[in-house]
């Protein structure tokens, strides 16, 4: 993502020389941010909750309380290669998904988009474990 962003900021100063390269930034920045940054935010949970704050103004945060769920299920995207949980055909998700069962037979869950830092997700994996929330990496 960090060598995306440079790339960017290259073609960025080089239109200041070369106006022709402003056509190549537009395109270039739409797909960067479909492909990296529509889901990119802090994931935190602790013993009572589970904070999604995204980055985007648009997208609304998420607070869930961990009382109320029942069991927490993953699939990773594009960058962990060697994950049992990653999906198929990932280059299209560049995201993570933790999707949330209810105790409430009648609420369907929730499946949050998210795209957090290196290792960022891992963590909160790990914090589900211990609260009994998920089976296992």
């Amino acid at each position: 993502m960090i060598l995306l962003a440079l790339i960017n900021l290259l073609i960025l100063v080089d239109s200041i020389f070369n106006p022709v390269w402003i056509i190549y930034l537009v395109p270039f920045d739409i797909i960067f941010y479909i492909m990296f940054c529509r889901y990119c935010c802090t994931l935190t949970m602790n013993d009572q909750v589970i904070n999604v704050r995204y980055f985007n103004p648009w997208k609304k945060n998420i607070e869930i309380d961990i009382s109320v769920i029942a069991k927490v299920e993953y699939r990773k995207g594009l960058y962990d290669l060697f994950s049992n949980k990653r999906r198929l055909h990932s280059i299209q998700y560049c995201y993570d998904e933790l999707m949330i069962h209810f105790k409430n037979p009648h609420n369907p869950g929730a499946q949050i988009n998210i795209n957090t830092m290196a290792f960022g997700f891992d963590k909160v994996l790990k914090k589900a474990i211990s609260l009994k929330l998920l089976d296992q990496l």
